[in-house]
């Protein structure tokens, strides 16, 4: 069940400042997985000229392709040619992009990924002076891999943004509104489980108590969130097997 927006007010107006800034920005939005950052930075765009794109793990050429089809919903003719680099996409944005445009690159380490390239790309673009206005924002779960492309002192694109966002959990305060004006205890409760995640309230509003929920969202094998600890790990390190060992001997008491 589909949630309000809840809170985030700060996070949404650092973002909208730097998208009307009369000077091209970089803003960097990261943190643990489900927690709402694309849906606060979908947020923060529907008052910009905009365009939002989802990476993923397709090779390069067919990432450009679906990107440039995504600027042609604002630039028309964008997506008519081949873009064989990206420096020529990018350039091209640069060219036809109205001023003050925002450029929303959501899971930037799978683009990243697929292209080595990508990030000393983009701080070239940056750091390239510009006759108008055009921010990009990038967006990205796993926190190790944000760090390398952003965060890192050794990374292309450190030192480049205006605005470095990482996204914390929600206060328990909004989960009492969330799982439907329930007693403090069971607030109490619920917030033991599922802590600030807002996804995961949104899951276990569909079942009638804690109970039934931890039941069929985390211990069924079928159950949506009964891998999650794994993908948490992933996000965090290249190698979970001593993470997972650790947890696992803690989980045996």
């Amino acid at each position: 069940m589909k949630l309000p927006f809840y809170d985030r007010k700060n996070e949404i107006s650092r973002l909208r400042i730097a998208f009307q800034a009369n000077e091209s920005n970089l803003v960097c939005l990261y943190g643990r997985r489900r927690y709402g950052k694309s849906r606060l930075l979908q947020r923060a765009l529907e008052e910009h000229q905009h365009v939002y794109y989802v990476g993923d793990d397709r090779e390069a050429s067919l990432q450009r392709r679906a990107l440039a089809k995504e600027i042609g919903r604002l630039i028309t003719g964008f997506d008519k040619v081949e873009y064989h680099s990206w420096e020529d996409l990018f350039e091209r944005w640069r060219t036809d992009a109205p001023s003050g445009a925002v450029l929303a690159l959501d899971e930037f380490p799978y683009m990243a990924a697929a292209s080595k390239e990508l990030p000393s790309v983009l701080q070239k673009w940056i750091d390239k002076d510009s006759t108008k206005p055009l921010h990009i924002a990038l967006c990205g779960s796993s926190q190790r891999m944000m760090h390398g492309l952003v965060l890192d002192a050794s990374a292309p694109l450190f030192g480049r943004a205006r605005e470095i966002l990482k996204l914390a959990p929600l206060s328990p305060f909004y989960l009492s509104d969330a799982m439907g004006k329930v007693s403090a205890e069971k607030v109490i409760e619920a917030f033991a489980v599922w802590g600030g995640v807002p996804r995961y309230w949104e899951l276990a509003k569909d079942y009638s108590d804690t109970s039934e929920s931890i039941k069929n969202l985390i211990l069924d094998p079928s159950g949506v969130l009964f891998r999650e600890p794994e993908r948490l790990l992933l996000d965090q390190m290249r190698d979970t097997r001593q993470a997972a060992s650790l947890l696992s001997l803690i989980g045996q008491g």
